[in-house]
Order: C-alpha cells, then sequence, then structure tokens
C-alpha cells in the first residue's frame, strides 16, 4: 500500500491541491 501512498503524495504534491490535506493522514497511517 505504501506504493499507492507515495504516488497520491506526488501527484497531490504536484497537483498542489486541496488533497494535500488528506495526504499527510495518508502517510501517518502507512509511516513506511
Amino acid at each position: 500500500m505504501s506504493l499507492t501512498t507515495f504516488f497520491s503524495f506526488v501527484l497531490h504534491s504536484i497537483s498542489k491541491e486541496p488533497y494535500s490535506s488528506d495526504l499527510p493522514a495518508n502517510i501517518q497511517i502507512c509511516p513506511s
């Protein structure tokens, strides 16, 4: 699942969308 989180993190980071709020939450759940 870390791969999906990483992908989302990069995509969101580049998109700089409001999803960023969900990003940190997902990372905390799977701090690989």
